[in-house]
């Protein structure tokens, strides 16, 4: 396991979430990567990371150039750094790391009733796809004007409903899960993400 068994720069792994009331639930990130799967979420618990000293200097110097980036999510930040860069990450599918849910964690398992209203409202309220144009610009520093994430971008920044079908058409290259790519095809088909 790790960086040089997979040839990568960056390293993450599935986990155990355990709750207050005692039961447990995989949280599994290591569905296959995507295109485009770094601008629209993370590769799982910053405390799975792992990351060769060449990616920890691209971050740092990501920062430096994008102040903006200080108000990404961090792991989600870094994920999409290594990407943009065209370098490796590895997502691991053995859950190595037990990971603590509480009231108050709002992108952790993800479940139950009370954690879907708390995701609906940060889709409502753009957040989600601010991250991701975010990243997007980001990324364009990082990797040199790639006109495909240029486009990208453009898709991000546009609400009106021809990008949104044409940003919707590839929600199979946006998610890793197959059920997240239809879910967020919708939403963003509808105008609601």
């Amino acid at each position: 396991t790790g960086l040089a068994a997979h040839d990568a720069d960056g390293w993450s792994c599935d986990v155990m979430a355990f709750f207050p009331d005692g039961h447990e639930a995989l949280i599994r990130k290591s569905f296959p990567q995507r295109a485009w799967d770094y601008l629209f979420e993370g590769p799982g618990p910053g405390s799975t990371f792992l990351m060769t000293p060449r990616l920890v200097r691209l971050v740092k110097d990501s920062l430096a150039a994008n102040p903006q980036a200080l108000n990404a999510d961090h792991d989600w930040l870094i994920y999409a750094v290594c990407r943009a860069r065209g370098w490796r990450w590895h997502i691991d599918a053995a859950p190595r790391l037990r990971y603590r849910q509480h009231g108050d964690n709002v992108m952790g398992a993800n479940a139950g009733i009370g954690a879907a209203r708390q995701r609906l409202r940060l889709i409502r309220s753009h957040w989600h796809r601010n991250q991701a144009k975010a990243l997007a610009e980001i990324a364009l520093t990082i990797d040199g004007g790639d006109p495909a994430l240029a486009y990208m971008r453009q898709l991000l920044a546009d609400t009106g409903l021809r990008a949104r079908l044409a940003l919707a058409r590839r929600a199979s290259s946006l998610r890793r899960r197959p059920r997240d790519q239809w879910i967020l095809g919708a939403l963003i088909a509808g105008g609601i993400w």
